[in-house]
């Protein structure tokens, strides 16, 4: 899988390949680094935001739900996604 330096990139390659931008940003960051990635979710439009387990920063989710940003804290994806057979089913 194709891997990107920064959000920026990632962004810009998205659009290129897709015509859309990202629409999620799975975090598997320590903790002191999500504000940071808050900062870029905000700045480049990006509407989820995803923390995975263990990644706790309320002050920063906070500010990016107040942002318009939907986010998920603590919690692992693919254990969500195997979770819902339903959203398998869509694929």
């Amino acid at each position: 899988m194709r891997c990107y330096p920064d959000l920026d990139a990632a962004q810009a390659a998205a659009r290129e390949l897709t015509g859309a931008g990202i629409d999620l940003v799975d975090v598997f960051r320590a903790s002191e680094f999500v504000p940071a990635i808050v900062d870029e979710v905000i700045r480049l439009g990006i509407p989820y935001l995803w923390l995975q387990d263990d990644v706790i920063h309320e002050e920063a989710v906070e500010r990016a739900r107040a942002a318009g940003v939907k986010c998920v804290e603590d919690d692992c994806i693919f254990r969500e996604h195997a979770a819902r057979p339903e959203l398998r089913a869509a694929q």
